[in-house]
C-alpha cells in the first residue's frame, strides 16, 4: 500500500547544526494516509524513535497541507500519491567529525481504501558528521526544500471566532489575504473534536480577509467550549497559513465590504441522505456485498450446506433462517461496538476489526481450520457447519448461525456500491438511526440465501445428496485456503518479520493438532462400527 524511506536534505551534519530529513510515503493509487488530524476517522502517521545518542535531537513532522478525502458523508484529511513529511535532526556541539551516527525508529500509519490496514516500517538514517556544514543532497535536497516551502506557516494573520448557534463564525484577516481568491478556502483544524468535518464551510469575503461559517464539533457541546481554535487555512491557489484564533469579535475587514457571500460546495458524497434513503442504500449495498470476492468462500460453504438439505424443505428453511439470524446479529453487534467506541472518543471506522493484528491472526487460523475440515482432515459434528455433536443433533442450526457470523466478519471491511454513503451517514447519526441502517445492511446481505431456502422450486433443481457432495465439499476447501492466505498477507502489512514467522509457526502447529484430532475421531468411529466379538457357545 505504501513505500516508506528516509531522505536527508544534506549529505551530512556538522556539530551543532540542524538539518531536515523526511519520511517519504509512496502510496498506491486509490489508497491514502492521514494528516495530523485525520478528520472524521483514521489515524495520523507517527514515529517512535529508538533512544538517540546523547545530545542528538529529532523534531516533529512539518505537516504538508492535507487534502479532503470524502468517504460517503464523512470527510477525512490526508494524502494520496507521494508525500514527504519533513522533520529536523540536530547534532550536539561536541559531535566528532568523521563519525557516522545512525538514528533508527519505527513509523506507524494507517493506510485506507475500502479497508484500513495499520502498517509500520522499521527505518534507519545514517548521518556522517562533517567539520563544516555539508553540501545539500543532490537527489532529495530540492524535494525536501520544496516541501518545506509549501508547508503552512504563520503569516501574521489576525483571527477570532464566536459561537453563533448553531454555527461558529471564524474570521481571519491580514495582508497575506488581501486580494486572495477565497472561492475554495477551507479551514483544517488541528483538533479533531472542534468541528464537524463533513459539514460545508460557508465563506463571506471581505476586503482584507474572510469569515467562515462552520458547524461546531462535539467539544462545543460542553460548556464553556474551546477558547482557542488552531489550524490551517488553505486557499485555492495552493497557499496555506497557520491560524490561531481566540474567542472574540471579528477583526476589521473580514466581511461585508467585498462581493456577495460565497457558499462552499459540500464535499463529494456529503449529502443528507435521510433515514429512508440510507436504509434503502444499506439494503442494496448488503445485496451487492454477496458478490464480493472475499465473501465467496464463506457463501460457498453455506451453499454446500443448503444443498445437503435441498430435498428436506423444513430443514432447509431452518438453515436459511439460522444463517440470516447470524448475519443480522453480527452486523448489529459490530455496529453497536463501533458506536460505543466512537462515543468513547476513538477514531475508528467500519471494518475496524481487521485493524487489529490479533483479530486478523485469529481469523487466519479459523479459516485454516474450516479449510482443513472441508478437506476431511477432521470433522466437526456431522454437517458442514456443525459445531459439535450437540449442534449436529439440532440439524446444524448453530453451525448455520456461525457461518453467518463468519461471513459478516469477513465482509464488514468491504465497501460496495450504495454501502459507503449509507454507512457514512449512519455513523454520524443517533444510535437508533445508525442501528436501523446496519439492520437493513444485514437483511440485504442475508436475504438471497433465506429466499433460496424458502423457494421449493429452486431447491428442487439441486441434485439429490450423494457421493458428489463429498467431492464438492473438498473443492470448497481451496477458496478457504485462499482466504487464510489473504488474511496472512493482511497481517504481514501490520507486523514485522518475527510476527509473520509466529503466525506461520502457529498455523503449522494448529494444523498438526487438527490432523491428530482427525486421527482420533476416525479411530473412535472405527471402534464403534467394528463388530463385537461373539463368545463361543458354552458346553453343557
Amino acid at each position: 500500500m505504501w513505500r516508506p524511506s528516509w531522505s536527508p536534505r544534506r549529505r551530512g551534519i556538522a556539530p551543532g547544526q540542524t538539518i531536515h530529513a523526511a519520511l517519504r510515503q509512496k502510496i498506491q493509487d486509490h489508497w491514502h494516509t492521514y494528516w495530523r488530524n485525520p478528520g472524521s476517522s483514521g489515524e495520523a502517521t507517527k514515529i517512535e524513535w529508538d533512544p538517540a545518542p546523547a545530545g542528538w535531537g529529532v523534531g516533529e513532522f512539518v505537516w504538508p497541507t492535507p487534502k479532503r478525502l470524502p468517504v460517503g458523508p464523512l470527510v477525512n484529511y490526508g494524502y494520496e500519491g507521494e508525500v514527504l513529511l519533513p522533520f529536523t535532526v540536530t547534532a550536539p556541539a561536541n559531535a566528532r567529525p568523521g563519525e557516522t551516527v545512525t538514528l533508527s525508529g519505527t513509523a506507524y500509519f494507517l493506510v485506507c481504501e475500502e479497508i484500513c490496514i495499520p502498517e509500520k516500517g522499521e527505518v534507519r538514517l545514517a548521518l556522517p558528521v562533517t567539520a563544516q556544514p555539508a553540501a545539500p543532497d543532490g537527489r532529495w535536497g530540492p524535494a525536501i526544500g520544496k516541501a518545506l516551502a509549501a508547508a503552512p506557516k504563520p503569516a501574521g494573520l489576525s483571527a477570532a471566532f464566536e459561537k453563533r448557534d448553531p454555527k461558529l463564525s471564524l474570521a481571519i484577516a491580514g495582508p497575506a489575504l488581501k486580494g486572495a481568491d477565497f472561492a475554495d478556502a477551507y479551514f483544517f483544524p488541528f483538533d479533531a473534536g472542534v468541528l464537524d468535518h463533513a459539514a460545508p464551510q460557508g465563506i463571506e469575503r471581505g476586503p482584507e480577509g474572510l469569515t467562515l461559517t462552520i458547524a461546531p464539533g462535539d467539544e462545543f457541546q460542553v460548556s464553556p467550549g474551546p477558547q482557542a481554535l488552531d489550524g490551517v487555512l488553505a486557499l485555492a491557489d495552493g497557499r496555506a497559513f497557520e491560524v490561531s484564533a481566540a474567542v472574540g469579535p471579528a477583526p476589521a475587514g473580514t466581511s461585508g465590504l467585498g462581493p456577495p457571500p460565497v457558499k462552499a460546495a459540500p464535499p463529494a458524497g456529503a449529502v443528507g441522505l435521510g433515514l429512508p434513503v440510507a436504509i434503502l442504500f444499506a439494503f442494496l449495498g448488503g445485496l451487492i456485498l454477496n458478490l464480493m470476492p472475499c465473501v465467496f468462500p464463506i457463501l460457498a460453504m453455506k451453499a454446500a450446506s443448503l444443498a445437503r438439505h435441498a430435498h428436506e424443505a423444513p430443514a432447509a428453511r431452518w438453515q436459511g433462517l439460522a444463517f440470516g439470524a447470524g448475519v443480522v446479529a453480527s452486523f448489529l453487534v459490530l455496529a453497536a461496538a463501533l458506536i460505543a467506541l466512537q462515543a468513547a472518543g476513538s477514531a475508528v471506522g467500519w471494518g475496524f476489526q481487521l485493524q487489529s493484528p490479533q483479530v486478523v491472526a485469529g481469523l487466519a487460523l479459523l479459516m485454516l481450520a474450516v479449510a482443513l475440515n472441508l478437506s476431511g482432515v477432521f470433522e466437526v459434528g456431522t454437517s458442514l457447519q456443525g459445531a459439535g455433536t450437540g449442534l449436529a443433533s439440532r440439524g446444524g442450526l448453530g453451525g448455520a448461525f456461525f457461518t453467518g457470523v463468519l461471513a459478516v466478519v469477513v465482509a464488514a471491511p468491504l465497501h460496495g456500491p450504495f454501502m459507503a454513503p449509507a454507512l457514512g451517514w449512519a455513523l454520524i447519526q443517533p444510535p437508533v438511526a445508525a442501528l436501523a441502517v446496519f439492520l437493513a445492511l444485514g437483511v440485504g446481505f442475508a436475504l438471497p440465501f433465506v429466499v433460496v431456502a424458502f423457494a421449493p422450486a429452486l431447491l428442487a433443481r439441486l441434485p439429490k445428496p450423494g457421493p458428489w457432495m463429498d467431492a464438492f465439499k473438498k473443492m470448497l476447501a481451496f477458496p478457504m485456503y485462499g482466504a487464510a492466505a489473504w488474511l496472512v498477507w493482511v497481517l504481514a502489512q501490520q507486523v514485522d518479520a518475527a510476527g509473520l514467522a509466529r503466525i506461520l509457526a502457529a498455523a503449522v502447529v494448529f494444523a498438526a493438532a487438527l490432523w491428530a484430532a482427525g486421527l482420533w475421531q476416525r479411530s473412535r468411529a472405527a471402534a464403534r462400527t467394528s463388530p463385537s466379538p461373539v463368545a463361543p457357545p458354552r458346553r453343557s
